[in-house]
């Protein structure tokens, strides 16, 4: 739960004036907030969200040959990682969670 613990100080000591500001302490509990079902990217969890989008691919209608899918699907899996960060660059630009192609022709571009 995100708390704000507030109290009054001076803003200065030097000051000759009385002013005060607030000062905030703000905590979070992960476990009891919206966060709590939210998972820390680590290797396996990239591979499973991995696994479970290869598996929506349509990949196999233009890409008939089984050694050339397999070699796809291996080129993909060794660079998971990699494609993850440039995933989460390119949605932070402009039109989240879309990868507009102005976007993407400027990232390439760079």
């Amino acid at each position: 739960m995100l708390l704000c613990l507030c109290r009054e100080r001076p803003t200065s000591r030097l000051s000759t004036k009385s002013t005060t500001e607030a000062s905030c302490s703000a905590s979070l509990n992960k476990d009891s907030s919206v966060f709590a079902p939210w998972k820390v990217d680590n290797s396996k969890e990239i591979l499973a969200g991995f696994v479970k989008d290869i598996s929506r691919w349509k990949v196999a209608r233009f890409v008939k040959d089984e050694e050339d899918l397999k070699h796809v699907y291996q080129v993909m899996e060794q660079h998971v990682f990699y494609l993850k960060t440039m995933y989460i660059i390119l949605i932070s630009m402009s039109n989240y969670p879309s990868v507009t192609w102005n976007d993407f022709t400027t990232f390439v571009n760079s």
